[in-house]
């Protein structure tokens, strides 16, 4: 599957997998693989600035566009990006509880929702097949604050970051070369300024976490 995010360097990240990622795929593969594919889509709720009727038609036109840059009838699932500053959350869902209703698409999934709107989308019997949501080793709040809410409405978790975009891994780390001597210094980690942004805030948790648990011992 290929997730879609925001526009960076002026390139629309969902245009250009769908075309080329996507597109590309359902031409140069046999239908019978074709078929086992999942294809996801991101959307992002509209900004507070957007008059309601507006929200339907952008949806419903992205969603469309989406489909004839893939060549299919039909989408395994949408993703949506939860914003606090959005009041159209469940807008959205119902929109797309109408295009799964059409068949235009299967399933509606969530990213980073909490659970008051987890369970107001619940009142409203609109259902996500799935949460995504940063959880790892150090950061278990999700675990504690949102899985309680999930498990009641029937949504699976799907952790996002495990292992904080790989700082948690050496995968920032040079291999140590056997010829090393046991006075050469240890290869240093990257400079900040070479981390994403949500690597960034990932290694705030790692310092929050080692904080912590020098106080406490």
């Amino acid at each position: 599957s290929y997730q879609i995010a925001k526009q960076v360097d002026g390139i629309d990240r969902r245009e250009w997998g769908e075309t080329h990622v996507f597109g590309a795929l359902r031409k140069e593969v046999p239908a019978s693989v074709f078929s086992q594919c999942q294809f996801n889509t991101r959307i992002d709720l509209p900004d507070k600035d957007v008059g309601l009727a507006g929200v339907g038609v952008s949806l419903r036109s992205t969603i469309t566009d989406s489909l004839l840059r893939i060549g299919g009838d039909c989408l395994d699932q949408v993703q949506v990006g939860f914003c606090k500053d959005s009041p159209y959350f469940l807008d959205v869902l119902d929109i797309l509880t109408d295009l799964q209703r059409e068949g235009t698409i299967q399933s509606i999934s969530g990213i980073n929702v909490p659970s008051s709107a987890l369970l107001s989308a619940q009142d409203c019997r609109f259902h996500l097949d799935t949460n995504q949501m940063q959880c790892n080793t150090l950061d278990r709040r999700v675990l504690s604050e949102v899985q309680p809410t999930m498990r009641h409405v029937g949504c699976k978790l799907m952790p996002s970051s495990p292992l904080l975009g790989g700082l948690l891994s050496d995968n920032y780390y040079m291999p140590q070369p056997r010829s090393r001597r046991r006075n050469q210094p240890l290869p240093m980690p990257p400079p900040l300024w070479e981390l994403s942004a949500s690597q960034r805030d990932h290694l705030k948790t790692i310092q929050l976490w080692a904080s912590s648990s020098s106080s406490s011992s």
